[in-house]
């Protein structure tokens, strides 16, 4: 698959299932707001947030996988998953930080590397019935023979993250100086917007990638 059609699928991908992290933002932010309303405050409530946004995280990513797969998604997927594989998420996802980040600070080379052969594991956790243990298993065979392949997409990512931020910057500072408090409140809010569909596109081309390796590999 070249870039072109990788880059149609993945936007393909995140247009059809733009509608579950928008439910689980909305019933998230209720819910919060429900706590607010009746007294919660301080820790306790900043954990409950933090909980709320791995849910709704994770419930996301499974519905994303699914519709890659071409599974049948239903309401169930959206809402409840989410709640039954974010231990499994994080935990795979703290792994890959563990594993990454020394690489990254030290070398760079060692942290991409390893990103390429386990990134895909907290991904595979949270869309695939799979423990963190098998989830790793599979990203490693998934990346075999394809860490090339893998390291451009990835590549592509970090870019178009990278240019979209200098770009935030650029028109910011540009209107800062010549425009009024509220044209900047407005620019912010479509610059949020913007990056929230821009990271929903990466988490489809990331299971658009993992779909397209899957059908060469037999688990």
């Amino acid at each position: 698959m070249n870039t072109k059609d990788f880059l149609k699928r993945a936007v393909s991908l995140s247009l059809r299932t733009l509608y579950a992290p928008l439910l689980l933002g909305v019933l998230s932010g209720i819910i919060l707001y429900l706590l607010l309303e009746a007294g919660a405050h301080g820790a306790s409530y900043e954990a409950v947030a933090t909980l709320l946004s791995s849910f709704w995280l994770v419930g996301s990513l499974h519905v994303l996988g699914k519709t890659a797969r071409g599974e049948k998604v239903d309401l169930f997927d959206a809402l409840f998953v989410g709640v039954l594989r974010t231990p499994s998420f994080l935990l795979a996802f703290l792994i890959l930080v563990f594993i990454v980040v020394p690489g990254l600070l030290l070398l760079v080379v060692p942290g991409f590397y390893a990103l390429c052969r386990w990134g895909f594991a907290p991904f595979i956790a949270a869309s695939d019935n799979v423990g963190v243990a098998e989830a790793y298993r599979r990203a490693e065979s998934l990346s075999e023979g394809r860490l090339k392949l893998i390291g451009r997409r990835l590549s592509l990512a970090i870019g178009l993250q990278f240019g979209f931020q200098l770009l935030v910057m650029f028109a910011f500072q540009s209107m800062i100086q010549s425009v009024g408090l509220a044209a900047v409140l407005v620019f912010f809010a479509v610059a949020w917007c913007a990056a929230m569909a821009l990271g929903w596109l990466q988490y489809a081309g990331v299971m658009v990638t993992i779909e397209d390796l899957s059908d060469r590999v037999s688990f």
